[in-house]
């Protein structure tokens, strides 16, 4: 995958990630999306790094959101 497909892969995770968590902030999701991606950084085999980065962010927003809940009660 070109890096500039890439890139808009990975604005369209942005996209779907948001409509997932509507409940946060759109800049706390693209900054845990980023953060995911970056750690892809390196890696050769590129044709799925969206998928995976969408995964881990929803995991990763899931725990977020889970942790707020449990301080907010």
């Amino acid at each position: 995958m070109r890096s500039e497909d890439e890139t808009v892969a990975i604005a369209k995770v942005i996209d779907r990630v948001n409509q997932r968590f509507p409940d946060l902030p759109q800049r706390s999701v693209e900054s845990v999306v980023w953060a995911e991606y970056q750690l892809f950084n390196g890696h050769p085999v590129r044709d799925f790094v969206p998928i995976l980065v969408e995964r881990a962010a929803k995991a990763r927003l899931s725990a977020m959101r889970g942790t707020a809940l449990v301080v907010s009660v």
